[in-house]
């Protein structure tokens, strides 16, 4: 991919991020863009401090994979790290300023549930204990039986919490 294409500071950062859960997880990732998306990044002043701290010290995919792969034996682990550490910036990216955790669980409490709806949130804790949603776990799989108005109430919700609604039956076929 050429990185001209990437216009702005959200696909950047999401593309080196994409490139190092590629490279952690055994999938091809060239080093050459790592590199120059490293360099871009870490020379702009408005996000360079909300990177992570490690990626200032693995100037190549190489180095990185001496870091990330005895800190993680699996491939999820790695994944879900990686996306933990890039949350928090590629939300302000995308949404501009970010509630804080408190108050989105305020709001998050406050919304009416559609009845006879159980939501089980699953907390993802980060090093300083409080929970985040990892940006890979926002999509909310949702199938249902036969009364179609309440799964359209539940897409609804869903949606209004900020989370991606994807009804099974909508998709196409993978087979």
């Amino acid at each position: 991919m050429s990185l001209n294409y990437l216009e702005t500071r959200f696909d950047k950062v999401s593309y080196l991020q994409n490139l190092l859960i590629a490279h952690a997880t055994g999938k091809p990732a060239d080093s050459g863009e790592y590199q120059q998306l490293r360099h871009e990044l870490l020379n702009d002043n408005d996000i360079a401090s909300r990177l992570p701290a490690w990626l200032k010290h693995h100037r190549d995919l190489e180095s990185f994979w001496g870091f990330i792969q005895p800190k993680f034996s699996t491939y999820a682990e790695r994944r879900t790290y990686l996306s933990q550490q890039f949350t928090e910036l590629l939300n302000e990216l995308e949404f501009g300023a970010v509630t804080a955790p408190n108050q989105q669980s305020a709001a998050f409490n406050a919304l009416p549930l559609p009845q006879n709806i159980n939501v089980f949130p699953i907390p993802v804790y980060d090093a300083s204990g409080s929970t985040t949603i990892a940006r890979n776990k926002r999509n909310v799989f949702i199938v249902h039986g036969r009364d179609n108005e309440v799964k359209q109430e539940v897409s609804r919700f869903v949606e209004s919490i900020g989370l991606k609604s994807i009804i099974l039956h909508e998709q196409a076929s993978g087979g």
